[in-house]
């Protein structure tokens, strides 16, 4: 991941790009089984299974009208995964202005567990996240890949207050920005998961969004978006 990532943040208390990870690895069979691959008609995104038949991901992927997860896989240029088709999708109202996070409705439900969601109050500029998706690895947002990938970013904006990319209208707090030292998430990462360390494991803390515009290059610091809905159980 090379691009710092504006994400919307599911706590307690968007110009939007498809965003894949850059400067990361790639993910182990069976690490991450809830992390989707959202596949729309001229686009695709990233999801997490929140619920065995609702999948998180961002709002502006809802309008590129998905139509099919695949779930379980780390590279969907092969066979597997569980193919599912979405029964609905629906985004954060008014989400260019407000949350970049949506909902998909799954046809039925997935056999993969679904993701423990995050309540965190104080996450500070500095610490570490961990981001997971199928988008590209090129900080130039060029080439192709189809391999789920994972890297550890640094919070260079917790609140989201000091970017001309955050959005005012839900700050302070409502998104972060992170990532932008060579690793970052890029076109593709869209909607993919920002998790956090908890007692139980990782927990899901926010969506990745978009690019922060901050440099030439289009994968190059991101904005994640906490959303609404953290901080009480989805499931």
């Amino acid at each position: 991941m090379t691009k710092f990532a504006l994400a919307s943040i599911l706590i307690c208390s968007s110009a939007y790009a498809a965003a894949p990870v850059v400067g990361g690895t790639e993910a182990k069979p069976g690490e991450w089984p809830e992390v989707a691959l959202v596949v729309a008609p001229q686009a695709l995104c990233s999801g997490t299974l929140i619920a065995p038949d609702l999948v998180l991901t961002a709002g502006h992927c809802i309008e590129t009208h998905p139509f099919e997860v695949i779930v379980g896989t780390v590279d969907f240029s092969k066979p597997g995964g569980e193919r599912i088709p979405v029964a609905s999708a629906i985004a954060y109202p008014d989400w260019r202005h407000a949350f970049d996070v949506g909902v998909l409705e799954l046809a039925h439900p997935a056999k993969a567990p679904p993701r423990e969601l995050a309540c965190v109050d104080k996450l500070k500029s500095g610490s570490l996240v961990h981001v997971v998706g199928f988008g590209l690895t090129s900080a130039t947002g060029k080439g192709d890949n189809s391999v789920l990938h994972e890297a550890d970013m640094k919070v260079t904006d917790a609140a989201c207050t000091r970017l001309g990319a955050c959005n005012p209208a839900i700050a302070p707090g409502g998104e972060l920005a992170a990532g932008g030292a060579g690793t970052d998430s890029c076109f593709g990462d869209s909607g993919g998961p920002l998790f956090v360390k908890s007692a139980a494991g990782a927990a899901l803390l926010g969506v990745v969004s978009r690019g922060t515009g901050t440099s030439d290059e289009p994968c190059y610091s991101s904005s994640i978006s906490r959303g609404p809905y953290l901080g009480r159980r989805a499931f």
